[in-house]
């Protein structure tokens, strides 16, 4: 029978590791475990979900690299997050941020609303197009 494979992007391919099954590209001709599976996998996946993740993993990195140029202590994005709930969690009376500390939670607004913006699309095309470096207005 085969698989009538339609190309809808890695995240495809990771659909159907996960479902535990196995699709190879062998001689010109798609090869499944189990046929019926696979191609119910491939006629109800959404490339919109994963394209979403991938892209803020990109707007988190450049997030951080920014970030690191100005506070090079910061090494991950986890300790981007976590840096910048303990400011919040500062009684805004309190607050006395340092220029360092100010530009990191700027980078911060930034990272957030582009992340809201890469959650909000809908279509494939969209979370393309999102340039991580130029789409969003970086401080």
């Amino acid at each position: 029978m085969g698989v009538n494979y339609v190309e809808r992007g890695y995240g495809l391919h990771e659909a159907v590791r996960a479902a535990g099954h196995r699709l190879e590209h062998v001689n010109g001709i798609w090869i499944s475990d189990d046929d019926a599976a696979v191609q119910a996998i491939i006629d109800v996946y959404d490339p919109v979900p994963y394209a979403k993740r991938k892209k803020i993993v990109e707007l988190g990195n450049e997030a951080l690299r920014r970030v690191s140029l100005v506070f090079e202590e910061v090494n991950t994005r986890e300790e981007l997050e976590v840096i910048a709930h303990t400011i919040l969690s500062i009684t805004p009376a309190a607050r006395q941020l340092t220029s360092k500390m100010q530009s990191l939670m700027n980078h911060m607004t930034v990272l957030r609303a582009g992340v809201a913006t890469i959650n909000g699309y809908t279509l494939l095309s969209d979370v393309q197009a999102f340039n991580v470096v130029t789409t969003p207005v970086w401080p």
